[in-house]
Protein backbone atom coordinates (compact mmCIF):
# COMPACT_ATOMS: atom_id res chain seq x y z
CA UNK A 1 0.00 0.00 0.00
CA UNK A 2 1.40 3.34 -1.09
CA UNK A 3 2.40 5.89 1.88
CA UNK A 4 1.56 9.77 1.94
CA UNK A 5 5.29 10.45 0.49
CA UNK A 6 4.62 8.11 -2.16
CA UNK A 7 1.61 9.28 -3.52
CA UNK A 8 3.48 13.35 -3.24
CA UNK A 9 6.23 12.06 -4.79
CA UNK A 10 4.14 10.25 -7.71
CA UNK A 11 1.98 13.36 -7.94
CA UNK A 12 5.20 15.78 -8.31
CA UNK A 13 6.11 14.39 -10.93
CA UNK A 14 3.25 13.81 -12.32
CA UNK A 15 2.58 17.94 -12.24
CA UNK A 16 6.30 18.46 -13.55
CA UNK A 17 5.52 16.18 -16.58
CA UNK A 18 2.43 18.09 -17.41
CA UNK A 19 3.60 21.50 -16.69
CA UNK A 20 6.80 20.98 -19.02
CA UNK A 21 4.65 19.84 -21.53
CA UNK A 22 2.18 22.64 -21.15
CA UNK A 23 5.26 25.23 -21.32
CA UNK A 24 6.42 23.38 -24.83
CA UNK A 25 2.84 23.78 -25.97
CA UNK A 26 2.97 27.66 -24.44
CA UNK A 27 5.76 28.37 -26.63
CA UNK A 28 5.08 26.58 -29.88
CA UNK A 29 1.85 29.05 -29.67
CA UNK A 30 3.78 32.15 -29.00
CA UNK A 31 5.60 32.17 -32.38
CA UNK A 32 5.45 34.41 -34.56
CA UNK A 33 3.65 33.34 -37.72
CA UNK A 34 5.00 35.89 -39.76
CA UNK A 35 7.94 38.16 -39.74
CA UNK A 36 7.03 41.82 -38.89
CA UNK A 37 8.75 42.82 -42.40
CA UNK A 38 5.05 42.09 -43.54
CA UNK A 39 3.30 44.67 -41.81
CA UNK A 40 2.89 46.88 -44.35
CA UNK A 41 1.53 44.37 -46.71
CA UNK A 42 -1.02 43.34 -43.74
CA UNK A 43 -1.91 47.08 -43.28
CA UNK A 44 -2.72 47.47 -47.02
CA UNK A 45 -5.29 44.54 -46.86
CA UNK A 46 -6.84 45.65 -43.62
CA UNK A 47 -7.74 49.64 -43.42
CA UNK A 48 -9.21 49.50 -39.99
CA UNK A 49 -6.72 50.04 -37.50
CA UNK A 50 -8.12 47.74 -34.78
CA UNK A 51 -8.80 45.09 -36.81
CA UNK A 52 -5.47 45.39 -37.94
CA UNK A 53 -3.72 45.15 -34.44
CA UNK A 54 -5.99 41.81 -34.06
CA UNK A 55 -4.51 40.55 -36.86
CA UNK A 56 -1.21 41.86 -36.40
CA UNK A 57 -0.81 40.70 -32.64
CA UNK A 58 -1.71 36.87 -34.08
CA UNK A 59 0.90 37.37 -36.67
CA UNK A 60 3.75 38.94 -35.25
CA UNK A 61 3.39 38.58 -31.34
CA UNK A 62 0.90 35.71 -30.43
CA UNK A 63 2.44 36.07 -27.02
CA UNK A 64 0.81 39.23 -26.45
CA UNK A 65 -2.45 37.49 -26.86
CA UNK A 66 -1.86 35.41 -23.68
CA UNK A 67 -1.27 38.63 -21.49
CA UNK A 68 2.45 38.83 -21.95
CA UNK A 69 4.00 42.49 -22.93
CA UNK A 70 4.45 42.76 -26.18
CA UNK A 71 8.05 42.81 -27.82
CA UNK A 72 9.62 46.62 -27.54
CA UNK A 73 11.50 47.35 -30.44
CA UNK A 74 11.38 46.01 -33.74
CA UNK A 75 7.23 44.77 -33.92
CA UNK A 76 6.20 47.40 -31.24
CA UNK A 77 7.69 50.24 -33.59
CA UNK A 78 6.66 48.48 -37.22
CA UNK A 79 2.87 48.32 -35.90
CA UNK A 80 2.77 52.01 -34.59
CA UNK A 81 4.40 53.22 -37.75
CA UNK A 82 1.74 50.99 -39.65
CA UNK A 83 -0.86 52.35 -37.39
CA UNK A 84 0.40 56.04 -37.05
CA UNK A 85 -0.09 56.00 -33.52
CA UNK A 86 2.76 55.94 -30.71
CA UNK A 87 4.01 53.20 -28.61
CA UNK A 88 2.11 54.37 -25.38
CA UNK A 89 -1.23 54.05 -27.69
CA UNK A 90 -0.78 50.96 -29.34
CA UNK A 91 -0.18 49.33 -25.69
CA UNK A 92 -3.43 50.97 -24.53
CA UNK A 93 -4.92 49.97 -27.76
CA UNK A 94 -4.42 46.24 -27.38
CA UNK A 95 -5.96 46.16 -24.08
CA UNK A 96 -9.29 47.86 -26.09
CA UNK A 97 -9.28 45.57 -28.83
CA UNK A 98 -9.10 42.89 -26.91
CA UNK A 99 -12.05 43.90 -25.15
CA UNK A 100 -13.57 44.75 -28.33
CA UNK A 101 -12.86 41.07 -29.64
CA UNK A 102 -14.50 39.37 -26.22
CA UNK A 103 -17.76 41.79 -26.28
CA UNK A 104 -18.40 42.54 -29.74
CA UNK A 105 -20.13 40.14 -32.21
CA UNK A 106 -19.17 42.04 -35.34
CA UNK A 107 -15.84 43.19 -34.38
CA UNK A 108 -14.98 39.50 -33.47
CA UNK A 109 -16.65 38.29 -37.11
CA UNK A 110 -14.36 41.15 -38.74
CA UNK A 111 -10.99 40.21 -37.33
CA UNK A 112 -11.75 36.92 -37.86
CA UNK A 113 -12.84 37.22 -41.23
CA UNK A 114 -9.77 39.51 -41.92
CA UNK A 115 -7.57 37.27 -40.77
CA UNK A 116 -8.55 34.29 -42.53
CA UNK A 117 -7.86 36.23 -45.75
CA UNK A 118 -5.01 36.79 -44.63
CA UNK A 119 -3.81 33.99 -44.16
CA UNK A 120 -5.24 32.09 -47.07
CA UNK A 121 -3.93 34.71 -48.91
CA UNK A 122 -0.33 34.54 -47.65
CA UNK A 123 -0.53 30.46 -47.83
CA UNK A 124 -1.11 30.84 -51.54
CA UNK A 125 0.98 33.16 -52.63
CA UNK A 126 3.35 30.83 -50.33
CA UNK A 127 4.85 32.81 -48.08
CA UNK A 128 3.54 30.44 -45.50
CA UNK A 129 4.05 26.94 -46.24
CA UNK A 130 1.06 24.80 -44.91
CA UNK A 131 -0.95 27.79 -44.46
CA UNK A 132 -3.90 25.71 -42.97
CA UNK A 133 -3.14 25.06 -39.83
CA UNK A 134 -3.55 28.95 -38.60
CA UNK A 135 -6.77 28.85 -39.53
Amino acid sequence: MPCEMDKFIHRLRDVRKKKTALDEELARMCRPVLDVSYAAWVKERIPDNDIFLMVALRLFTPRTLAGKRMECGNVRDVICQQMGINKWSVSKRIQLVLFYYEKIRDFKVGVNTAYRNIVTALGEGGIIANHEKYL
